[in-house]
């Protein structure tokens, strides 16, 4: 009986692939995510700059809550993207 087993894990199930809508999704996650960086890292600079200057502390604020909501949105795309690539065989 434990070779049964063993030749059960010896041969690998084909890896399946993405569906269209998958591939559909995949594209567009990733250039959302390129986009989402772009803007994540602009904010950031804003923050920066504003915490830098102690000028505007309620600009400051406001750009600090988008930047946390932004990352935690980034967080979430980059997770999907990562389980269409894992599946397409990109990683």
């Amino acid at each position: 009986s434990s070779s049964s087993s063993s030749s059960r894990v010896a041969t690998k199930p084909k890896p399946r692939q993405l569906s269209w809508k998958e591939q559909q999704e995949y594209q567009k996650l990733d250039a959302r995510v390129k986009v989402m960086t772009q803007k994540r890292d602009e904010l950031q600079d804003k923050v920066t700059s504003l915490a830098s200057s102690g000028k505007d502390f309620k600009a400051m604020e406001a750009a600090s809550l988008e930047l946390g909501k932004l990352a935690e949105e980034l967080d979430e795309l980059e997770m999907r993207w990562l389980e269409l690539a894992e599946i397409a065989g990109d990683i």
